[in-house]
């Protein structure tokens, strides 16, 4: 008769290995109608020979300078894989490592730039447990500098117009900026030498500061120099006073020319390149006849309207005579005429011109008389002194004339009545 077999198994044992992977060892039993067995064993082998994949695409990182080589933040981009995620990784059968050859690659400097401005090249690889490598993805982390210095200007600067050390103190102030920079070394230059020279008073230049970093990075700032003048010129010439003899026309030509001059007055000014100098009368102060004092007040003015002033006098003066003229009248009068009348009349005919106006007074006083005869008349010479004052008491010379009394008619005699006597009458 046919006999029967039934096939029995168990798990004798599995063994755990890499990941996922493992040998399960199998018996099987047979066994007849008999109760005969036969026993026999296998292994089933889970293993793990496929690489890890990880997907492609992924950023090369690009962080900005911070002055330190930017360690803290390369180490953590490495912590994270180049920011590589878990998720990117296809692997089937376990977990897996992340690598990298960090230790065994260089940074790679800009050359034109700061030190620590360039890359480094890192390749970024999983390994599973079972030692399957997966793909390398090369990535950078580049290291630049777009960021611009910091740049302070001065602070503003006022100077003083003439000052002799302006220069100098223009050329420390051009240098009193501050500026930064995290990763490189700055440059700054200004653009003060191509201003407008500071040469006038209430003037401002803006001057620029412009900053540049060793990776072409550039800011700017502003700071401006203002001239002020607060300094009156310098007299070097005062004004001198003058004296002129009075024309009777107020001396006009002469006064204009004085002060078309300054009255001599010059002055000069340390900042400004011209000083006027205008002139200002003031108030008359009169003196005998026409003559007078005038005070004019001249003013040196520079650019900046600081102004400094000198008085100086006009002087018109009378030191010259009157100009005497004798009596023109008939100096010669009848003894039986109103003498008195023809005599006032002849002293009243002299007269005086006195150049510099105003009155003159004609004095005169008798200072001889002398009595003589010519023929038959009787003649009487008196001589008269004249001289002529002015208001300012100038008097001319003495000058003499003659006033002449005359005696040319005869007396009037009138004879007594006829007289008739009988002859004996006693005569006497």
């Amino acid at each position: 008769a046919a006999t029967s077999v039934t096939v029995t198994f168990e798990i004798i044992a599995t063994l755990e290995q890499c990941g996922e992977t493992s040998t399960t060892i199998y018996e099987f039993t047979a066994t007849d109608n008999a109760g005969n067995t036969s026993t026999c064993r296998s292994n089933v082998i889970i293993e793990d020979t496929t690489d890890p994949i990880i997907v492609s695409g992924i950023q090369d990182v690009t962080v900005e300078c911070d002055g330190n080589g930017n360690v803290d933040g390369l180490l953590g981009w490495l912590a994270d894989n180049g920011n590589i995620a878990d998720a990117s990784v296809t692997e089937a059968c376990g977990t897996f490592t992340w690598k990298n050859d960090y230790s065994q690659t260089s940074f790679s400097a800009n050359g034109t730039c700061a030190d620590d401005i360039g890359m480094y090249t890192v390749n970024f690889w999983v390994e599973d447990e079972c030692g399957n490598i997966s793909n390398m993805i090369e990535l950078d982390y580049i290291i630049e500098d777009s960021t611009d210095p910091i740049i302070t200007a001065p602070a503003d600067l006022v100077i003083s117009c003439g000052d002799d050390p302006n220069t100098s103190t223009i050329n420390q102030w051009l240098m009193e900026f501050n500026t930064s920079d995290l990763c490189s070394d700055v440059t700054v230059v200004d653009n003060y030498a191509s201003l407008t020279s500071l040469t006038t008073c209430n003037q401002v230049i803006t001057v620029t500061f412009t900053a540049t970093d060793d990776c072409g990075n550039s800011a700017t700032d502003f700071a401006n120099i203002s001239m002020v003048d607060s300094e009156a010129p310098t007299i070097l010439t005062v004004p001198t006073d003058l004296f002129v003899e009075c024309d009777g026309l107020g001396n006009v030509a002469t006064i204009n020319t004085w002060v078309g001059t300054n009255a001599g007055m010059t002055a000069q000014d340390e900042c400004a390149s011209s000083v006027t100098i205008d002139a200002v009368a003031g108030s008359i102060i009169d003196g005998c006849g026409s003559t007078l004092v005038l005070p004019y007040t001249f003013t040196a003015s520079d650019e900046c309207g600081n102004t400094v002033s000198e008085i100086a006098y006009v002087h018109i003066q009378d030191n010259t005579p009157p100009i005497l003229t004798l009596p023109t009248a008939t100096n010669t009068v009848d003894c039986d005429e109103d003498v008195t009348a023809v005599l006032n009349t002849w002293i009243a005919s002299a007269s005086a011109l006195d150049g510099c106006g105003g009155f003159t007074f004609v004095n005169t006083s008798l200072i001889n008389e002398i009595e003589s005869c010519s023929g038959t008349n009787t003649i009487i010479t008196r001589t008269y002194a004249f001289t002529a004052t002015d208001e300012c008491d100038n008097e001319s010379l003495i000058s003499t004339a003659d006033f002449i009394i005359e005696d040319t008619t005869p007396p009037v005699i009138t004879a007594p009545t006829d007289l008739t006597l009988e002859c004996g009458d006693d005569v006497a």
